[in-house]
């Protein structure tokens, strides 16, 4: 039978080892939360226009235009975004579902 007990400082040591930066790294720097935790706005676009693919800086300007914080915007087939942003009211939203159909062809 092996006597586990003997090696307690042992694990205590390594446990340590592992769990003390853990933790200071927690305290001082902290949780930054997702979109999922904090809320937000998440839009998917799709482009119907054909003959001009418009560019993540380009949608990025178009929003930034209105004055609205973009988390961010992935490409997620030819022809759509989706964009995550900070939380937004009902007109925020409409005003930029607008913007982004004139130059986008949304």
């Amino acid at each position: 039978m092996l006597n586990f007990m003997r090696y307690r400082l042992v694990y205590l040591l390594i446990s340590s080892l592992i769990l003390v930066p853990g933790l200071f790294t927690l305290v001082t720097k902290g949780l930054r939360p997702a979109i999922d935790f904090t809320g937000g706005t998440l839009m998917e676009i799709k482009v119907e226009n054909q003959q001009k693919q418009p560019t993540v800086d380009e949608i990025k300007k178009v929003i930034e235009g209105v004055s609205i914080d973009v988390g961010s915007i992935q490409p997620t087939s030819q022809q759509s975004f989706v964009i995550r942003l900070k939380p937004l009211e009902k007109d925020q939203h409409e005003k930029l579902s607008g913007d982004l159909t004139k130059p986008l062809g949304k």
